[in-house]
């Protein structure tokens, strides 16, 4: 740290041995508790010298002392006191390598939504002070939390935003990200990638741990990529067979290493158990997945699958609730400084007023003429109304910045429970393509045609739903934005069912019947294909829930002068009048265990909206469910 040239000599001193003290313990005894009472008493002198490098050091030295204690008060109370002494000063290397060092410790905690919050902190600080270093280090632990969450190219697009600000002759820099990339794109099943970036980190891993770390990882993304004789060939060549190379490694590395040289060998029971021993259920089922397609159980493999998408699931829902809880309190934070702002210039107002009206009595004391007490009057009257006219300007803006908020709430809840929903729908299919696609075009795993056959058809199905909702989810938006023109056309009532009845998957041809009057077929003038897009997906909802029955569609023009409608009944479970709003919502789904996104009647209403028309729930039905959709004839 830099020393000013005006400091007298007995500080400059002082300074410099701090400086020694804080170099020889740091380095040389760093997590030794017996630190904290010389940080301390040359925390003492350095307040008493009024040295603030000094008070750096001392803290610095503590911190560092502190982190291995579990004294989690204690380490946060140590470390924020240094972060806002360093950016008072704008010592920015000071402030960032503790910033660092914080996110990291709380890392260690799980605490991985505040960590992101602080993250944010710091690369906007870095970008701010234009530190290279602040860039690099922010970037880093974005991406590490976001490939915590599995989210793998959003970690990856910071990694590669890291690569910009190190500098090109810092080797530890280069390996800790190229390994990082490289666990990214084999958590993407990308692994020509994986195995390209931990070769990379291989390269530039000039001392021994990370050596070792190195090793780990490519042998790690060659048995993800089950290419079981490059594993062999690499882990017989590999310093990770001396056994004190192999316990420099953390015990987490020595389990994954040692379930995956058993199953290599074909001791599967063994490596069962070697990996139950992952205190981390993620990995313990991940490891599973891989075993069972190793072992060639194509069952087991896809439940092992279908588990560990359920846990990564739970374990964002939990992330995205501690971020709504996080964003909570800074609105908190937010509104109360608005709150104490306003209170500042209430009492500023006041008392201006006070000291007008004192001013204003003084003068009206001194003046003895009638015409100037009058003028005095006016002039007070007016700074009345200015006064009454200024509050009303604070309270309406009070009252702005309040809705702004609540629709800022609204907004983040809205995204939040629907990444939550699309999460959970999009990976179900995704699990069942990938998981088969990567069966069908497996070397180790022989299969039979009817296998080959019936995975081809899960992975064409589950293509399928995973097109239809990205296609509902585009349509929406298409509404939304007002980009979707109305073609208007004459067409009949009787065309429009026919239309719907082929465009809907029937499960079963008997429980679907056209309602239909032959001598009563009516004219109209709409957006047939629209209006048929509409009522399918009224259709398609009904056969979701009925399992036994029918399905009726028909149309009539009795139930509103003017209006042709179409009504699609069912004889399945109803739904309760109190939800007859509540359905058309986006994303809301009456019941939670049967898929799809709760897009299907919201795309229809905002369908029906554009042609001028309205769908709605027959609440005085009580055989099932009764939709009408009426368009103007």
């Amino acid at each position: 740290m830099s020393v000013f040239a005006d400091k007298d000599k007995s500080l400059l001193d002082f300074e410099n041995r701090a400086y020694e003290i804080r170099m020889d313990l740091v380095h040389n005894h760093t997590f030794d508790q017996a630190n904290i009472p010389i940080a301390d008493s040359l925390y003492r002198e350095s307040v008493a010298r009024g040295s603030v490098s000094g008070k750096l050091y001392a803290l610095q030295i503590k911190y560092y002392a502190v982190a291995n204690s579990g004294n989690d008060s204690l380490f946060n109370a140590t470390i924020d006191e240094y972060i806002a002494i360093a950016e008072e000063m704008n010592y920015y290397e000071e402030y960032f390598d503790a910033t660092n060092t914080k996110i990291q410790y709380e890392m260690g905690s799980g605490d991985y939504s505040h960590c992101m919050f602080m993250a944010h902190d710091m690369l906007k600080m870095a970008e701010k002070a234009h530190s290279n270093l602040g860039l690099y280090e922010s970037n880093l632990l974005l991406g590490q939390i976001f490939k915590y969450r599995s989210s793998f190219n959003s970690a990856l697009r910071y990694f590669n935003n890291a690569l910009n600000y190190i500098d090109s002759n810092d080797s530890i820099p280069y390996f800790t990200l190229y390994r990082e990339m490289a666990e990214c794109y084999g958590g993407n099943m990308k692994y020509d990638k994986a195995l390209k970036y931990a070769a990379m980190a291989k390269k530039w891993a000039n001392f021994d741990i990370y050596r070792l770390y190195g090793e780990w990882t490519y042998l790690n993304e060659l048995f993800q990529s089950m290419d079981i004789d490059g594993f062999r060939k690499e882990l017989a060549e590999s310093e990770l067979n001396d056994e004190e190379q192999y316990k420099s490694i953390p015990v987490d590395m020595q389990i994954s290493l040692d379930a995956m040289k058993l199953i290599s060998q074909g001791s599967f029971e063994a490596a069962r158990k070697k990996i139950m021993e992952h205190d981390s259920e993620t990995r313990q089922l991940g490891f599973l997945v891989l075993l069972a397609q190793y072992e060639g159980n194509m069952t087991d493999a896809f439940h092992y699958s279908k588990r560990l998408a359920f846990v990564n699931d739970s374990i964002e829902s939990e992330l995205l609730d501690s971020e709504l809880a996080e964003l909570d309190v800074r609105l908190g934070k937010a509104d109360a400084e608005y709150k104490a702002e306003q209170e500042r210039r209430h009492l500023q107002l006041v008392t201006a007023v006070i000291v007008g009206v004192l001013l204003s009595v003084i003068i009206l004391g001194m003046i003895v003429w009638n015409r100037r007490r009058r003028i005095q009057t006016e002039k007070l009257k007016l700074a009345q109304l200015a006064t009454v006219q200024k509050n009303k300007e604070l309270v309406a803006a009070q009252s702005a910045i309040k809705k702004a908020l609540e629709e800022a709430e609204n907004a983040n809840a809205m995204r939040l429970h629907f990444i939550q929903n699309m999460t959970h729908e999009i990976r179900t299919p995704l699990n069942a393509i990938f998981g088969f696609a990567q069966l069908l075009t497996s070397t180790t795993v022989e299969l039979d045609d009817d296998s080959k056959t019936e995975m081809g058809n899960v992975i064409s199905e589950n293509t399928m739903n995973l097109t239809s909702m990205v296609d509902n989810i585009i349509k929406l938006s298409n509404y939304d934005s007002h980009s979707v023109e109305v073609n208007m056309t004459e067409t009949n009532s009787r065309h429009i069912i026919e239309k719907v009845i082929c465009s809907v998957p029937v499960p079963d041809s008997t429980r679907i019947r056209l309602n239909v009057d032959l001598e009563s077929n009516y004219t109209l003038v709409t957006d047939a294909e629209k209006l048929i897009n509409a009522i399918v997906y009224v259709v398609t909802n009904a056969f979701k829930f009925t399992e036994n029955g029918s399905v009726t569609v028909g149309a009539n023009k009795t139930e509103r002068p003017g209006f042709i409608t179409f009504f699609v009944e069912d004889t399945g479970k109803g739904i309760p009048a109190e939800l007859s709003e509540k359905i058309f919502e986006r994303f809301y789904k009456a019941d939670e265990f049967i898929p799809g996104t709760g897009l299907g009647l919201s795309l229809c209403r905002v369908i029906m909206e554009s042609l001028n028309g309205e769908v709605l729930l027959d609440t005085n039905y009580t055989g099932g469910s009764r939709f009408v959709l009426q368009v103007p004839a």
